[in-house]
């Protein structure tokens, strides 16, 4: 819409109501696009959001994984460790 926007005058005073009656029809025109683009970003920033959330959830579990085997793989080290030294010790 443009900003420098004039309504023509009529005769007798006031404004041309055609024109303030088109003005307002294109108003209630982009307004009703607006506010269904409005609608499809909500909807969409709420199916990101669950995504997000997923996948935050996965970064987390294969945190803890990644936790896990590093915890096991120094204990499969110090197991190792003792099979070596026994091992070592019976010959």
């Amino acid at each position: 819409m443009s900003k420098d926007l004039m309504f023509r005058t009529t005769a007798f005073g006031g404004f041309r109501k055609d024109e303030v009656m088109d003005f307002i029809e294109k108003v209630l025109t982009e307004k009703s696009a607006l506010e269904r683009q409005l609608a499809i970003n909500t909807a969409k920033t709420t199916q990101l959001n669950g995504e997000l959330a997923s996948l935050q959830s996965e970064i987390a579990d294969i945190g803890k994984l990644r936790s896990d085997v590093a915890e096991r793989k120094v204990s499969m080290g110090a197991s190792l460790s003792l099979i070596n030294i026994a091992f070592t010790t019976r010959k």
